[in-house]
């Protein structure tokens, strides 16, 4: 009789065995697809407030030479003060 009921316990422990496989690979895959999106985000928001930042700086940059334009000694003066080895020629 209690070879009658065996393959019901293996089929019963396969099942539970499996469904606990589903829910470890639901589990992880949720944590995965959470920690890419919060992560592509962060790129994204990043990516914007360097964006913000540049065209602040741009502006400040046109603002400038058009209040030296009048002077064009000081002018020179200050595009030499801040440049680089890398932006001039």
């Amino acid at each position: 009789m209690a070879s009658r009921y065996r393959w019901r316990q293996q089929l019963l422990g396969s099942l539970q065995g499996q469904l606990q496989l589903a829910t470890y690979l639901v589990v992880f895959l949720g944590f995965t697809g959470a920690s890419s999106v919060g992560l592509l985000i962060g790129q994204r928001n990043l990516l914007a407030n360097d964006q913000q930042l540049a065209l602040q700086s741009i502006a400040l940059c046109d603002k400038a030479i058009r209040g030296l334009q009048d002077d064009p000694a000081r002018l020179e003066q200050e595009l030499l003060f801040h440049s680089n080895a890398n932006t001039s020629l």
